[in-house]
């Protein structure tokens, strides 16, 4: 939705959020992502990522516009906090038109920050028709960078987004190519890649590798596009993975889910 109509998770949900991801790590491996959006753009960022991080390891997704030297020394400190930079481009004028304006030498401002801090970097981007050719640069440009590893989203029509489908969605065909192209750079490079986003196989995947949402309120989300809630943050969490692995493993659908259509 449009700025004006964003809402910041309250502070009061953060603690909620830890008591369960402890619960949980009695018995699994437990991380945590911040993302949103741009998770920096919370007002209440750096108390939320300290708040957290005693509980699991933490990867925030940002833009990196916000994030400075200070940030990352904390972040450092922390000890098990990550950064994953957004770069839908490492051609200037294509990362500025997917931004919205934004600036590629802030984002190796902040991941020569990070490097200086040891904090631990990887790049996603969203691959569109606009810079479905970038996924191997992408990956070049994470080495440069010292990424450890690229994730490459195939960009769904949802949202805002939903507006431009024909203008910038992608076939399958076409994003597993360019994320074969990007893997034969990455085995060159050292940096992994991975693909994300509704491809064959996701519900197998995602019982593999369980993740859920929570929502501003605490609710909890099998998919982040989805209204209805699972449950919330203050259920128990063996009643929560319950309800998660009988939805992917049943032949249900998901309203604004295109995982749950596969």
């Amino acid at each position: 939705s449009p700025p004006r109509f964003h809402r910041a998770m309250p502070l009061e949900v953060i603690p909620r959020i830890a008591d369960l991801a402890q619960r949980l790590s009695d018995d699994y491996a437990v991380s945590l992502i911040l993302a949103g959006g741009d998770a920096s753009a919370h007002p209440r960022f750096l108390d939320i990522v300290t708040m957290l991080s005693s509980c699991a390891p933490i990867d925030i997704v940002t833009h990196g516009a916000e994030i400075d030297a200070a940030m990352l020394d904390h972040f450092s400190a922390l000890q098990n906090v990550a950064l994953q930079l957004s770069v839908p481009s490492p051609d200037e004028h294509r990362y500025r038109f997917l931004t919205g304006g934004g600036r590629l030498d802030r984002v190796v401002e902040t991941a020569l920050y990070a490097s200086a801090a040891a904090v631990p970097l990887s790049l996603s981007a969203v691959l569109t028709n606009v810079n479905l050719e970038d996924a191997a640069p992408i990956v070049h440009f994470a080495a440069e960078l010292n990424a450890d590893y690229v994730v490459l989203n195939r960009f769904l029509p949802s949202g805002r987004g939903a507006h431009y489908e024909n203008r910038f969605g992608i076939a399958q065909e076409a994003f597993a190519q360019a994320v074969d192209d990007a893997s034969t750079v990455g085995k060159a490079r050292n940096v992994r890649v991975y693909a994300s986003g509704a491809l064959p196989g996701v519900r197998r995947r995602k019982m593999e590798s369980l993740k859920m949402t929570v929502s501003v309120d605490g609710g909890i989300r099998i998919c982040s596009l989805a209204d209805a809630a699972l449950g919330t943050v203050d259920e128990a969490g063996d009643a929560l993975l319950a309800k998660y692995y009988a939805f992917w493993r049943s032949d249900q659908r998901l309203a604004g889910c295109f995982c749950s259509t596969l």
